[in-house]
């Protein structure tokens, strides 16, 4: 049994989840309000007092990386992004991996 907001037609319920956060370097939620959200979080750390005068990477600020794109998205079953770092490139990707879309996972590396 579906909450009210989780019901309608399959190709509506297919795009439940997905990269619905705009501002943030990789983020997943569904399209629910008040929902539970999904993102990356990060900080190059290059020595202990870094840590301490340094702000975590999160929302897309163009200042902070050489650059950041989606390489592959099908706008509901995966993606895959590249995030240009200082020194180091990240790929975060996601895929849906049932029938109704509504189960998918994560990966950086």
């Amino acid at each position: 049994v579906y909450p009210e907001c989780c019901t309608g037609t399959e190709e509506q319920l297919t795009r439940l989840w997905g990269t619905y956060r705009p501002q943030v370097y990789f983020g997943i939620r569904p399209r629910i309000p008040e929902s539970v959200i999904f993102g990356l979080m990060w900080m190059p750390v290059y020595n202990p007092e870094y840590v301490l005068n340094h702000d975590f990477r999160h929302t897309s600020e163009q200042s902070d990386l050489k650059s950041f794109t989606w390489t592959h998205h099908d706008g509901n079953k995966f993606g895959i992004q590249m995030l240009q770092d200082k020194g180091y490139v990240l790929e975060a990707s996601f895929v849906k991996t049932n029938y109704m879309l509504q189960d998918w996972s994560a990966r950086v590396k």
